[in-house]
């Protein structure tokens, strides 16, 4: 699906991936990943509060193979604090609005419609799915959850080159802006055209995504100012920017 690869340095993700992980190791939390999905349905089951591996990542629905996906936690103490996954997925010669009509209706019940949001009908090629990001309440006020996702994106960045990532995220979360905390670029409202929403899912959830441009960008330009966990920018003078030799 991507038209062209810019230019970007390895090196610099490498950096902007260590500048996270020591910026949530300030906050006490180790940043671990895994592809053994066993280990990380026994850790949902283990984490109050989180209960199970959601379908996408649940050895119920999906075997997710080893290549095929990563999940990530964060621990304090030797305890887990956050968990939250990833898995890859190719939709070659179809979108993201296809996948949906498919899976979705498979997977959870219900029954969608057509009308999905402009974005679905968008995506598609060498997609990401990034889910189940989960972190206990008393950890929740101290960018954990930004850091450990924009971290694997990173991660995942280097590993897939994907053409996409994308999650759901509730529309109280988007208006206040966590999906850009996140790392992700672009939202819309009404993700799935829902016409029987089954129980447990938000109807209204909104679609958040990022392409392989969009992410590259965001590491190349330093990260989230609000984080400044990427390189640092040039230094600057009364004159402006500094001119290197």
């Amino acid at each position: 699906m991507r038209g062209f690869s810019p230019i970007y340095d390895v090196l610099a993700v490498i950096d902007f991936i260590d500048a996270a992980r020591n910026k949530l190791r300030d906050l006490g939390i180790e940043f671990e990943t895994s592809n053994d999905f066993e280990a990380y349905e026994a850790a949902c089951a283990a984490l109050s509060g989180k209960a199970v591996a959601s379908e996408p990542f649940n050895s119920k629905f999906y075997d997710v193979l080893p290549d095929d996906g990563m999940w990530f936690c964060g621990r304090r103490g030797g305890d887990i604090v956050k968990v939250h996954a990833m898995r890859r997925e190719s939709l070659t010669g179809v979108c993201l609005a296809d996948y949906w009509n498919l899976q979705l209706p498979r997977i959870h019940g219900g029954k969608v419609g057509e009308r999905h949001c402009p974005g679905a009908r968008q995506i598609g090629g060498l997609v990401v799915y990034h889910g189940d990001l989960y972190v206990k309440p008393e950890f929740r006020r101290n960018n954990i959850a930004s850091l450990s996702s924009q971290l694997s994106l990173a991660l995942a960045l280097i590993k897939w080159a994907p053409d996409y990532f994308y999650c759901f995220v509730s529309p109280r979360a988007c208006r206040r802006g966590f999906h850009i905390n996140y790392g992700y670029s672009h939202a819309q409202p009404r993700a799935v055209d829902w016409i029987e929403c089954p129980e447990g899912i938000r109807p209204d959830d909104w679609l958040c995504w990022t392409s392989f441009e969009d992410l590259v960008h965001l590491i190349m330009s330093g990260g989230l100012d609000d984080h400044s966990i990427g390189p640092p920018a040039p230094e600057k003078s009364a004159r402006g920017p500094t001119k290197s030799a």
